[in-house]
């Protein structure tokens, strides 16, 4: 993975979501960086300002870490709505037949 910004899937919300439910949890990009097995914060700052996509574990071990569900950190139902369309454009590359899908309550 290049460290160019990732505009698509689930690392723009991770980095928008992560250092609010860090500051939440009281915890600095160090403490973060830590818990996630990095020795210094350059690890969560590059994530934190999108120049870094985590890996799916991290995902799961900051999902766990700061008590949300995977779902809540990577944009779904981060506010009790769901997106307006599914599947987005990783699942799309997966599934070429699945178009943008209107998600009905």
């Amino acid at each position: 993975m290049s460290d160019e910004t990732d505009r698509s899937g689930y690392a723009p919300a991770i980095s928008r979501k992560a250092p609010v439910l860090r500051e939440r949890h009281g915890m600095t990009q160090k403490q973060l960086a830590e818990k996630l097995g990095y020795a210094t914060e350059v690890y969560v700052s590059y994530l934190e300002n999108g120049k870094r996509r985590p890996e799916t574990e991290e995902v799961f071990s900051m999902a766990d870490l700061f008590g949300v569900t995977v779902d809540q950190l990577c944009g779904m139902n981060w506010t009790g709505e769901r997106r307006a369309s599914y599947p987005g454009p990783a699942m799309s590359r997966l599934m070429p037949s699945a178009g943008a899908a209107t998600i009905v309550r």
